[in-house]
């Protein structure tokens, strides 16, 4: 009798096994392995997501390619920017196998700080040239303030705003809302702006003096465009400088669209 339990106890852990197996093991090649597909090859991750890095840091991501079909596939990757560098573990991708790709970003080439965004064109055989852009790369490029000494911080530049924020209040729909914002360098060396990044409907053009001198100021000029919009709106303004305390300012617009009658 002992024999019997202790035999149906181990047929049902090995039946628990097998189902949590299945369950959280999938196969090799499986859609939950691979969830992204184009034109029959098949891949692990769509989106290689750097992260935050200091400038003239280098990152590495993996991408595993899978060939579910019975043809050799050779696949290729073409890119516009030089920060960006792929490595093929292997030429062809057999049926069945699969091939490790190193994606590099070298943030030193990025040349500008901020958002670093790149779609990445994948061809999944070059003896058919079929081309899309599945592959999003993204950073964010951040300047190395960790060096600093004191006596460094105590001359470095301050970037200072008259405001942050904006209220447009009513505005007639097809209207163009311009908006100055001013700012100014509170510091003792020169204040540089790195970069000015916005939001879909909102223009920002750098500003009059993109180097501010140690008690200057100068205007960010804000356009914001109410072609087809309606409602309440908010917009976002960022401005990338060399400030170590304020590296990066959001500055936001605000509005209510009204129709035309």
């Amino acid at each position: 009798m002992k024999l019997k339990y202790s035999s149906i106890l181990l047929i049902s852990v090995v039946s628990l096994w097998m189902l949590v197996s299945c369950s959280f093991f999938p196969k090799k090649g499986g859609v939950s392995t691979f969830p992204h597909e184009i034109s029959g090859v098949r891949f692990d991750k769509d989106h290689f997501s750097f992260g935050e890095m200091i400038f003239g840091e280098e990152k590495t991501d993996t991408l595993i390619l899978y060939n579910p079909t019975t043809k050799t596939m050779e696949p290729e990757f073409r890119f516009s920017e030089d920060w960006i560098r792929v490595i093929q573990t292997k030429r062809y991708i057999e049926p069945g196998d699969t091939v490790k790709v190193y994606v590099r970003l070298v943030s030193g080439n990025c040349e500008k700080y901020g958002s670093c965004v790149q779609r990445m064109v994948f061809i999944p055989d070059r003896a058919r040239g079929e081309c899309q852009q599945p592959f999003l790369i993204t950073a964010e490029i951040m300047e190395d303030f960790t060096r600093m000494t004191p006596e460094e911080k105590s001359m470095a530049p301050k970037i200072s705003w008259d405001m942050t924020e904006f209220d447009f209040g009513d505005v007639q729909q097809e209207q163009k809302a311009v908006h100055f914002f001013k700012l100014k360098n509170r510091g003792k060396r020169d204040l540089i702006i790195r970069r000015v990044e916005t939001t879909c409907g909102c223009t920002a053009v750098m500003p009059e003096s993109r180097v501010v001198r140690a008690g200057d100021s100068t205007r960010l000029k804000v356009v914001f465009h109410t072609a087809g919009r309606e409602g309440k709106q908010l917009k976002t303004i960022r401005v990338t400088s060399n400030d170590f305390s304020q590296p990066n300012t959001i500055l936001k617009i605000r509005a209510n669209v009204v129709c035309k009658q």
